[in-house]
């Protein structure tokens, strides 16, 4: 007995355009990934012959669709990327800022304290001084000892931390956008950071060394 011809559907023109638009946009499954069927699986889905499907792709351009819907795609994935980029560049600019601001608080106080310890050290020194001489001109003995050296920064001490503010002021401009003398930034992120590690490790080392107990601190 001779098997019967199977006999495709004839589309209407709206199924037509379901078969065009799922061939250029692609489909869905139902993890939410996309992907983009052959006119081959087309042309079985729907049960249409294959050499149809392949004239109204040539004849209605569905392969140069697909090229320029993948091509707009791609650029959306791209500005998505960019946006998201671009909001943690900020982000981190912000935290840099913020950690720029409070080390240069603690910088600052530091160089204030010592400044402090060392005018009430020669203030302390001055006095001492003065009751001495009252003393010897008094015929007087005096025993007092010269006031202690408290912990001071040295000269080269003050240095680093000078060093350390300029870098904590620079990451903060790099975080703001603005621009910084004398260097070349290829990125924000990069410049910033290795600043803010290299000035608090000046301020690390420094607050280590005053609180060892040292007299001077270099």
């Amino acid at each position: 007995m001779t098997e019967k011809k199977h006999k495709h559907k004839r589309l209407s023109a709206q199924q037509w355009d379901e078969v065009r638009e799922a061939y250029v946009q692609g489909v869905f499954d139902q993890d939410g990934n996309r992907s983009h069927p052959t006119l081959e699986a087309l042309a079985e889905s729907y049960d249409v012959h294959i050499t149809t499907v392949h004239r109204h792709s040539k004849d209605e351009g569905w392969l140069e669709q697909r090229a320029v819907f993948q091509g707009k795609l791609q650029q959306e994935v791209d500005n998505e990327k960019r946006k998201y980029l671009s909001q943690e560049a900020v982000e981190f600019d912000v935290n840099s800022l913020k950690i720029a601001k409070a080390l240069q608080s603690d910088i600052i106080r530091l160089m204030r304290m010592s400044n402090k310890d060392r005018a009430d050290y020669e203030d302390q020194v001055e006095a001492w001084m003065q009751r001495k001489i009252a003393a010897l001109a008094n015929d007087e003995e005096f025993t007092e000892p010269k006031p202690s050296l408290p912990k001071l920064f040295s000269a080269s001490g003050l240095v680093q931390l000078s060093s350390a503010l300029e870098k904590t002021q620079r990451a903060g401009r790099l975080a703001l956008g603005q621009s910084t003398e004398n260097q070349n930034v290829s990125g924000n992120v990069t410049t910033a950071d290795a600043g803010l590690n290299e000035a608090f490790e000046i301020v690390r080392k420094l607050s280590a060394t005053t609180e060892s107990g040292s007299d001077s601190v270099h």
